[in-house]
């Protein structure tokens, strides 16, 4: 999704409405965390890792 941190960035993002429609499932399954998009559960993922994806990024594409 487009946000502040991203503008500018050439990159896939996730659209507007599948974020929201992610929302709302998460909240009406009284979800604490909500992660749309691969990306971002791939990070997830990685924080308890040596090397989290976050401190050696892939391109951006």
């Amino acid at each position: 999704m487009d946000t502040d941190m991203t503008h500018g960035f050439d990159m896939k993002k996730t659209s507007p409405r599948r974020a929201a429609e992610a929302a709302l499932i998460g909240l009406e399954a009284n979800k604490e965390e909500v992660l749309v998009d691969d990306f971002t559960k791939d990070v997830k993922r990685s924080l308890s890792d040596e090397k989290p994806i976050y401190l050696d990024p892939p391109a951006l594409g």
